[in-house]
């Protein structure tokens, strides 16, 4: 028994629809698809993980045989059209399913961000 759903997506897939699939995007759950134009000196592309953190604001990273990125958000507008733009490359790897940990920001760097900042004001 499978744990994920694999969609098609291809060049005959409209925004709108991607829209609509990411606004049906349900809590607990974590899309993976291929990136075909992230730029790689070995492997080429990478493989996206995006998980929701609330209506309108995902966040994702990229990952590809032994490097993934620090996790970064992204808005469901900049997602679709993230989706859109690769519709083509990622038909045999678009995967839905729930995910085992959740992806956190780092918040190390907002932190000393607003130390500094606090710091600044007391001066």
């Amino acid at each position: 028994m499978t744990n994920h759903l694999q969609f098609k997506i291809n060049t005959t897939t409209i925004l709108e629809s991607i829209q609509e699939f990411l606004d049906a995007f349900p809590p607990k759950f974590q899309l993976s698809f291929f990136d075909f134009y992230y730029p790689q000196v070995s492997d080429p592309g990478a493989y996206v993980t995006v998980q929701k953190l609330n209506p309108g604001l995902f966040i994702f990273y990229l990952g590809n045989h032994g490097w993934q990125s620090k996790p970064k958000e992204i808005t469901r507008q900049e997602l679709a059209a993230y989706i859109f733009k690769n519709r083509d490359h990622t038909a045999h790897y678009f995967e839905f399913h729930p995910y085992s940990e959740k992806i956190r920001l780092r918040t190390k760097g907002r932190l000393a961000l607003l130390l500094e900042k606090i710091a600044a004001y007391l001066k």
